[in-house]
């Protein structure tokens, strides 16, 4: 049997065994309330975007550590209705940015949406 690399949330390559969710959103997660502060933290978060960058099935996307919490927020939101998703936050010392990393295995083109504002 041929072995697939595939990423999963702790980094490292595994086999095809590797469970990975299937694309697809979970609609019904949200209350009116919660979709309509998905949307507005989306907003926020996409205008406060220093910088961005494709990387393999995703983007890297730089952010001033000021909006660490709206981005933290998204996150949380986003992880509720989209399992398919995994995302990577990273900051390096003395830096006044940190960066996010949001991949989906095989599902590029969904991440290209993923920037997208509502």
């Amino acid at each position: 049997m041929r072995s697939k690399k595939v990423r999963n949330n702790t980094g490292p390559d595994h086999d095809e065994n590797t469970y990975v969710p299937p694309l697809a959103c979970i609609l019904d997660v949200f209350s009116t309330g919660d979709n309509k502060g998905h949307e507005t933290l989306l907003n926020e978060a996409l205008a406060a975007i220093r910088e961005d960058r494709e990387v393999e099935d995703g983007y890297t996307v730089s952010f001033s550590s000021n909006s660490f919490l709206t981005i933290a927020e998204w996150i949380s939101l986003k992880r509720r209705c989209c399992h398919f998703l995994s995302f990577q936050i990273g900051f390096l010392s003395g830096d006044q940015s940190f960066s996010l990393t949001l991949w989906s295995e095989g599902h590029k083109r969904f991440s290209d949406d993923l920037l997208q504002p509502t």
